[in-house]
């Protein structure tokens, strides 16, 4: 028989590890992963020299409502959205920054987890002005089992406009 002072010991110790190894444990309660990755982007039409999308879209050419955002097979984004931006270089003047997500689409991107990806965007403004992105990104698991970019890299017209690392969102600006 286990003597009380004995097992009280035992009682503590085992206590004493058992929160040791849970405080080794990484938190991940709200850690997110590839599927709600996006890309945030303003988009600035260098003819005009101003934002395509202005506050008053009266100032522009291209509608918020008329925007398709598509990829090659023409799978449509489940959300694309509209958010108020303030432009870096009149701080009066307000624009519409484009958010687009998931750009991982699961299953058919679980791919990106053994080898690189290359995906292309398109984003038509109206009936006769489009844009397409590339994307070339490479996935992994990271500690709390979420899915991440290793990399992303967003190309438009081959030159490199956004890249990330070890996250999975990106933030830019697209010069149409």
């Amino acid at each position: 028989m286990i003597a009380p002072m004995k097992l009280r010991m035992l009682l503590c110790l085992s206590f004493f590890s058992l929160c040791f190894i849970k405080c080794n444990k990484p938190f991940c309660g709200e850690v997110r992963g590839v599927e709600t990755s996006s890309f945030g982007v303003s988009i600035f039409n260098s003819v005009a020299n101003s934002y395509m999308y202005p506050r008053d879209e009266f100032l522009s050419l291209y509608k918020k409502d008329s925007l398709k955002v598509y990829t090659e097979g023409s799978r449509q984004f489940n959300f694309v959205g509209f958010g108020l931006q303030q432009d870096p270089i009149d701080p009066l003047k307000q624009y519409y920054g484009l958010s687009i997500s998931p750009i991982f689409f699961i299953p058919e991107d679980n791919d990106a987890f053994n080898q690189e990806k290359t995906k292309k965007i398109f984003l038509k403004y109206n009936y006769n002005t489009a844009d397409t992105l590339t994307i070339v990104f490479k996935a992994y698991k990271d500690k709390c089992d979420k899915g991440q970019f290793e990399y992303l890299k967003v190309y438009h017209r081959g030159k490199v406009i956004a890249s990330i690392e070890k996250t999975f969102s990106a933030v830019f600006t697209l010069i149409h």
